[in-house]
């Protein structure tokens, strides 16, 4: 691996690297966030990928390249059989650049994640993303994080969303997506048989997103792990994620970290628990269940025989009833260990 982050390499080092790196058959992995590089990289980087069939991973998050950067990489990685991993993330892709990628992933058959955190594509690169990788594509991981998505963005999406069968990973945290953009997301996470993590953190959906996205785990049954922190559900959504629970049998991560739960929302969690037989991990550090919603969480692994971790950090917790919840929760750990044996 050559490993250059953070090192103010500027595109003449590049050059230079390139050059080194041409026919070199041992090197499958290059990073070099954080440097200088602007499109002058992005060019000798794209004549790399089109003469080294070799390079599986490439960093370049934290730079200065834009779309027309990104535009040569587009052009390599449409005759590029062996990059797995692109990390594009905090440059100026934005959506001319999205569009070109688009364009790359219609041809390119090994690609399995790109990482373009926080490079306002805006809804319009990324729908056009998504329905580039709608089908008969190798793009498994998403992450389109800080994209300035918005609810227009997110109803944009929607419907590439629900016809996506490729990516099983999505990422759409800090979006400022609200209420009116979670219901859209909803719509499409009720129709997308693909998604197996699906990340929203961040945002402002609010109880009434809540709502809606708890809807839609009624009804999907092939998300394993969903992670909604920091978007505010209060009491109300967490309710709406407790009936979901209660009805869903494929979850097993669910992230509510950071969304002003109390007590009452924890004691309608721990009901929902009671019924749950999938959900192994709950997470819901800095809320403020209490003492109260950590001991409905105690009382309810003596029926629920599956949840093995739960999160409750910065909950006003005091230590003898955290105490009482690790017990409970190691009691369900060795259970979990011989299932998983089981069914290997």
């Amino acid at each position: 691996m050559v490993e250059l982050s953070h090192n103010e390499i500027s595109d003449k080092g590049v050059e230079r690297l390139v050059t080194a790196l041409g026919k070199n058959s041992t090197v499958t992995s290059i990073a070099m966030a954080s440097n200088d590089l602007k499109d002058d990289s992005a060019e000798h980087f794209s004549v790399l990928l089109e003469q080294n069939s070799r390079i599986k991973s490439l960093v370049l998050s934290g730079n200065y390249i834009t779309g027309t950067g990104v535009e040569r990489l587009a052009v390599a990685l449409q005759t590029n059989n062996a990059l797995e991993s692109l990390g594009l993330a905090y440059n100026r892709v934005g959506i001319y650049g999205a569009e070109r990628l688009a364009e790359a992933l219609e041809q390119n058959k090994t690609l399995t994640s790109l990482d373009l955190n926080n490079n306002r594509i805006f809804g319009q690169g990324a729908e056009r993303l998504l329905a580039a990788t709608k089908a008969n594509s190798a793009l498994r991981c998403l992450d389109i994080t800080g994209s300035e998505l918005l609810d227009p963005g997110a109803q944009q999406i929607s419907a590439a969303l629900q016809e996506n069968t490729s990516i099983t990973a999505l990422d759409l945290s800090s979006n400022r997506i609200k209420a009116q953009g979670a219901a859209h997301i909803a719509s499409a996470l009720k129709k997308n048989t693909a998604l197996t993590t699906f990340i929203m953190r961040t945002n402002d959906i609010g109880p009434e997103g809540g709502e809606a996205i708890a809807g839609a785990l009624q009804e999907n049954a092939t998300l394993t792990s969903v992670d909604i922190s920091g978007n505010h559900l209060k009491d109300q959504g967490a309710k709406a994620f407790a009936e979901a629970l209660e009805k869903n049998g494929s979850l097993r991560v669910l992230a509510l970290s950071q969304n002003s739960i109390g007590a009452e929302g924890g004691q309608r969690l721990a009901a929902a628990l009671e019924k749950n037989g999938s959900l192994t991990n709950l997470l819901l550090m800095g809320n403020d269940l209490g003492d109260t919603g950590a001991e409905a969480l105690t009382a309810a692994l003596e029926k629920n025989t599956t949840l093995f971790g739960v999160d409750l950090v910065y909950n006003r917790v005091k230590g003898p009833v955290l105490e009482r919840l690790k017990e409970a929760l190691a009691r369900n750990a060795p259970k979990q260990d011989a299932e998983e044996t089981q069914q290997k």
